[in-house]
């Protein structure tokens, strides 16, 4: 039985194969448009990455002369970081400032006695006041850690609590307030104070603070040149007290001392005469040479700046005496850091010749009374810091001043009589990492465009820090824009916005970048030959002439990079303000590389609509090849068959 074959499904005559062929001839045209497309979607995407590049490098340019540039920026430096940090704004001036940290401030921190482990807090309304803001908690009763975790989920912005295992057996409360400063004191009221009572943080404690009358009943003492005073205090018992007094001292100018007056010299005695019969005869009197009398020398000025003492019983202590600021400066003192028994006496010895001193409001109080009570086991109390800025006292609530130095802030970490002196500068790491930046998106555009532009191999060869992905990227890449003018004229605008002078303050010494380390130099490190990648354009940095510009120059490297030089509030000059004027061109909205891929997208939607029309027309010669090729196999396979016929007709003659 011979086989059957369906015309138009059996590939018994290769039908498929043929039509295959023909229509991949037929559809050259559309490989071709394709082939178009894929060019202009490199062409495109290279245009894209350009401009990647060019806004980078923009942004590089604009962060050295624009309002956020690190050449406004300031730093501040302590000499010693464990006393104080600083940090400056950008609107600090630059400045050297000697401080001395006296104080810090602090919090009230408060321990209880020694509790056992089994302690349990009353039910009750527990109300705490930090300065004159009162928190309150309900308490339903408990364990000191439910107290504690009550107290610090309710006011824990405020006041904070925690126990502490002193020893095996025994526990501690402690219990602080969160702001610092004396106004910030904590205190106990309701059932927080008896709590406070039983569990001895406080005890009742009558409130010390009182006024010490001056000599004669004077609101002010005053002392003169090269004279003393004493100030009497009543016996004092009490531990942990101060002495807080005012001081002023003044000085009298040169002219001020009485000068001694020149001796007059010996008085002779009037000459003798002699009347007879009314004539008068005179002795000639004595003739005596006698020295020119000169005045004597006027006695030493004497500086002592040792003024204020405490007396107790036999014992003197010298105090630290205020600064001459001709204005009244607080004395606040320890007694314990000075006396070991009770004040019986404040004595001013001005041993100075050209000096006044001034005394008033001299108090002793007790810095730990809280009213009618004191802490019994005061871990800290709430004080101000005190610091000394060139020679003046200031007093904070805080550890975080910013209103003694304009622009800059202080963090005081403890205190110290070494003076800690505060540098305020410009950022010249900052700026030197932003000029880094710049330099590297600049050699970015420079080196993408060098590829794009050029056909020569060598460009990538150079390029030592490209990775190997990166090389093989860029080799497929190299040359695509060839002849391309835009690509050339960008090139021509970054060499020439980093090669011409620019106006600065100090033009005669720098005026380009390479005088401040920043060229084309084609001369190796070391004078060792000629790099050829050097001569090529790229930006090279010498470190070393960078930093001492940045030391010695450091505005006239900020104006070389951008500005004002009319004084209308607008940059108009500069490097980094060339390269984003030339470069703004090619990326703003509508500039030269939008022109350029919006033509190159009406390219490929054209190359899409021709092959949307090619494919209707190769589809439609597929269909039709494959009914003429249906018919032919058809007609074959009938003369096939109908000779099939006349041969069964017949079978006599096939012998």
């Amino acid at each position: 039985m011979s086989d059957i074959t369906i015309p138009g499904v059996n590939n018994r005559y290769f039908s498929q194969e043929q039509i295959q062929d023909l229509v991949e001839l037929e559809a050259a045209p559309i490989r071709r448009l394709e082939r178009q497309i894929e060019e202009h979607e490199q062409v495109k995407r290279s245009w894209q990455d350009m401009s990647r590049n060019i806004s980078a490098l923009q942004g590089a340019a604009r962060n050295l002369y624009g309002i956020d540039s690190p050449f406004r920026s300031r730093i501040a430096q302590s000499s010693n970081e464990s006393i104080l940090t600083a940090t400056a704004s950008r609107h600090a001036e630059e400045e050297r400032t000697d401080v001395v940290v006296k104080q810090t401030a602090a919090t009230d921190r408060f321990a209880s006695d020694p509790l056992p482990g089994d302690y349990s807090v009353p039910e009750g309304t527990y109300t705490f006041t930090v300065g004159d803001r009162e928190h309150s908690l309900r308490f339903r009763g408990g364990n000191l850690d439910n107290f504690v975790t009550s107290i610090n989920r309710r006011m824990g912005d405020a006041v904070r609590a925690r126990v502490v295992q002193d020893t095996p057996s025994t526990r501690r409360l402690v219990i602080e307030s969160r702001q610092e400063g004396a106004e910030n004191a904590l205190g106990f009221d309701g059932d927080a104070r008896q709590l406070a009572l039983d569990l001895g943080i406080i005890e009742e404690r009558l409130a010390v603070d009182r006024a010490i009358p001056l000599p004669d009943g004077r609101d002010e003492l005053a002392v003169g040149a090269e004279d003393s005073r004493q100030i009497r205090v009543s016996p004092t018992a009490e531990e942990n007290l101060r002495v807080s007094l005012e001081v002023r001292v003044t000085s009298r100018p040169e002219d001020s001392r009485e000068v001694p007056e020149t001796p007059s010299g010996p008085r002779l005695p009037d000459s003798d005469s002699v009347t007879l019969r009314d004539v008068t005869v005179r002795d000639s009197g004595l003739a005596v040479d006698l020295p020119d009398m000169e005045p004597p020398e006027p006695p030493p000025v004497v500086e002592d700046p040792d003024i204020l003492f405490l007396r107790a019983g036999e014992r003197e202590v010298r105090i630290p005496a205020p600064p001459e600021t001709g204005e009244y400066e607080t004395i606040d003192i320890s007694l314990r850091d000075y006396l070991e028994s009770g004040l019986d006496a404040i004595e001013i010895r001005n041993r100075n010749t050209l000096k006044d001193v001034s005394v008033r409001n001299v108090r002793v109080y007790d810095p730990e009374t809280r009213g009618d009570f004191a802490p019994r086991n005061a871990l800290s109390t709430a004080r101000d810091s005190i610091v000394n800025v060139d020679g003046i006292d200031f007093t904070r609530g805080s550890n975080r001043i910013e209103d003694i130095i304009p622009g800059t802030t202080l963090n005081i970490r403890r205190a110290s009589t070494e003076p800690v002196e505060v540098a305020v500068g410009p950022d010249r790491e900052s700026v030197k990492d932003a000029i880094i930046e710049f330099v590297g998106y600049y050699n970015q555009l420079f080196t993408e465009a060098l590829i794009l532009s050029r056909g020569d191999e060598a460009i990538v060869d150079e390029i030592g820090y490209f990775t190997d992905e990166e090389r093989e990227a860029a080799f497929e890449r190299l040359g695509r824009l060839r002849g391309d003018s835009t690509v050339n004229r960008i090139v021509r605008s970054l060499q020439s916005a980093t090669s011409q002078p620019f106006q600065t303050e100090r033009e005669q010494h720098i005026s380009l970048l390479a005088q401040i380390g920043i060229s084309t130099s084609s001369a190796q490190d070391g004078g060792g030959g000629i790099d050829p990648s050097r001569m090529r354009g790229y930006l090279q940095i010498n470190e070393n002439t960078l930093d001492e510009a940045l030391a010695n120059d450091f505005t006239a490297v900020r104006q070389l990079f951008g500005w004002d030089t009319d004084g209308d509030g607008a940059i108009n000059s500069g490097a980094a303000f060339e390269v984003d004027r030339l470069m703004r061109p090619y990326v703003q909205t509508g500039g030269i590389i939008a022109t350029r891929t919006s033509t190159i997208d009406s390219s490929i939607s054209r190359a899409d609509r021709q092959i949307e029309t090619y494919s209707e027309r190769l589809e439609n010669y597929e269909q039709r090849l494959r009914r003429d090729f249906a018919r032919m196999e058809g007609a074959i396979q009938q003369m096939e068959s109908n000779a099939e016929r006349f041969q069964n007709m017949n079978p006599g003659q096939q012998r």
